[in-house]
């Protein structure tokens, strides 16, 4: 990752940045497990890329489960697209689209597909680092993969790429330098 200077913007709410990375969650509506098959997912997957290039929003972590996501994304410094904040506009066009599209497969008319979503503005290095392991673990917390190391291969998520650029041994190194506080797989707590 390019190493960028945060820098707070006064003229906007404090949660607000320049140059931003967002943490972003998204789950369905009752956590119903929409995403269990593979069409599915792969369909939620190229909306979420193809709908990201048109904002221009940058993705760099990413993890699609059964009835939730979580991503880190670089929101542009322009922050509107026809007047309209981008990363709402991020959220309602995925939304209704993938929404629209799960409907449409299953010939339901109207069903509320998504429950709603959150942000987090990233606040410095390690906080990325944080998060992006949490995204890197997140199926063996929800059970989909039987190891820490099997996360790395989860094929609906960016870690395979991850793995590709920097290795198991940069991963590890990741997940070292930078735990996770309090992360325990569901069902173990």
């Amino acid at each position: 990752m390019k190493e960028k200077k945060f820098v707070k913007n006064n003229h906007r709410p404090l949660h607000i940045y320049d140059w931003r990375f967002y943490f972003v969650s998204a789950r369905t509506f009752e956590a119903k497990k929409y995403f269990k098959n593979d069409y599915y997912k792969k369909y939620f997957i190229k909306k979420f890329s193809k709908i990201s290039k048109k904002l221009n929003i940058k993705i760099y972590s990413f993890v699609l489960l059964e009835n939730h996501y979580h991503a880190i994304i670089e929101v542009p410094i322009e922050n509107k697209s026809n007047d309209k904040f981008v990363l709402s506009e991020f959220f309602r066009r995925l939304h209704s689209q993938t929404g629209s599209f799960l409907n449409s497969q299953e010939k339901v008319l109207g069903r509320k597909v998504w429950y709603q979503y959150w942000d987090y503005c990233i606040r410095n290095k390690k906080d990325f680092w944080i998060h992006f392991n949490y995204i890197l673990q997140n199926p063996l917390k929800h059970k989909l993969v039987k190891n820490l190391e099997c996360c790395f291969d989860y094929r609906y998520s960016t870690n395979t790429t991850w793995k590709k650029r920097l290795g198991k041994e940069g991963l590890s190194e990741s997940l070292n330098r930078y735990p996770i506080r309090s992360f325990v797989p569901d069902g173990l707590e």
